[in-house]
This record gives C-alpha cells, structure tokens and sequence, in this order.
C-alpha cells in the first residue's frame, strides 16, 4: 500500500452511506449515481455527460466517450433497473442525470463526503468509488486487461489489442462485472 493513501470505501462502507442517505430528500439520486459507478466504472465526467442515446437498455451496454476514445461498458440487471427507473421518472431529458447532471453530481458529490464522515475510515468521493470498482475487479481474479478496457484507460489496451481480440475483451469483462454485481446486489 502506498504511503498516505486514504483506504477505499468497502462494500458494507458504502451500504451504510446509502442508508444513511436514505434520509435525505434526494436519496435516489445519491443511491443511483453510487451504484452506477461502482457497477460500471464510470468516471464523473463520463457519467455527466451520458445521454440516453448511448445507452442500449435491451443488450445491457453503454458507450461512453472521454477524451477522444468511445467504449463498450457492459452492465447487470441492478443498473438496467437504475437506468430504467430514471428513464420513466424522466422521459423527456436527453441525459441520463436529467436535464441538469453537473447540478446533480454536484449535490450528490457534497452530500458523500458530509455523510462518509462519520461513517467511512476517509473521504467518499466519486473517484474512490470507482477506484473501488476496480479494486474489487482485481482482488476477485477479474482480467486486468478487460478492466482497462472498461474503465477507459487507452495504454494498456492498445499495446495488448494484438494479443486479446476487443470482443472477448468485452464478453470476459461483462462477465466478471455481472458477477460483481451480483455479490452485492443489496445497494
């Protein structure tokens, strides 16, 4: 472990987050964003910008564009249901967050780091979140190349796209991010 580095937040961490959350006007909100980045991965900026359009309910995957590179991120039934429910909550906003996600993160982000106080060993943040994703992908035997490819990060794919052909990266990886999912299907 790295020297000052702040622990990541645990499964049972977040649970008690979101359940303390569950007091708060805008508990759905802070309970869909958490689980669509521990279950996907997803960065803050990629989630902000995330627009129905890029979002395949019927084959579970979305595409999603950061810095000049588009990807395939595959997803299980907890986040069709998330996805499903604001779809209907808000059928007519062309994002994913509703008309205003910067505003919604925003919000979401502060009311984390106010609630992980007392609760979690450190800070909660949406960046931990994700790096908790990856963490739990690594530590439960997940391919690390399958989860650079979902997680966006470019270096490591490119040099191994010669050795490993970009759909089996994809079928492993969805996989291994359903059977994640399933382990803690209770957030």
């Amino acid at each position: 472990m790295i020297a000052n580095a702040s622990p990541l937040p645990l499964i049972d961490e977040i649970q008690a987050l979101l359940s303390a959350a569950a007091k708060g006007r805008s508990a759905p909100d802070v309970k869909d964003i958490v689980s669509l980045v521990v279950f996907t991965c997803l960065g803050p900026g990629e989630l902000r910008e995330l627009r129905w359009g890029q979002v395949d309910l019927t084959n579970r995957w979305m595409l999603v564009e950061s810095k000049g590179y588009v990807r395939q991120v595959p997803f299980g039934n907890t986040v069709l249901r998330i996805l499903e429910a604001r779809k209907e909550r808000q059928p007519d906003s062309e994002f994913v967050l509703g008309s205003s996600p910067k505003g919604l993160l925003h919000r979401v982000s502060h009311q984390l780091r106010t609630l992980s106080k007392g609760i979690c060993k450190s800070s909660v943040n949406l960046r931990s979140l994700r790096c908790t994703f990856m963490s739990r992908w690594v530590n439960s035997g997940g391919n690390i190349h399958s989860l650079c490819y979902i997680a966006g990060y470019r270096a490591t794919y490119s040099s191994m796209r010669m050795l490993l052909a970009r759909e089996r990266l994809y079928r492993v990886g969805a996989e291994h991010q359903r059977r994640l999912e399933e382990e803690a299907k209770d957030l």
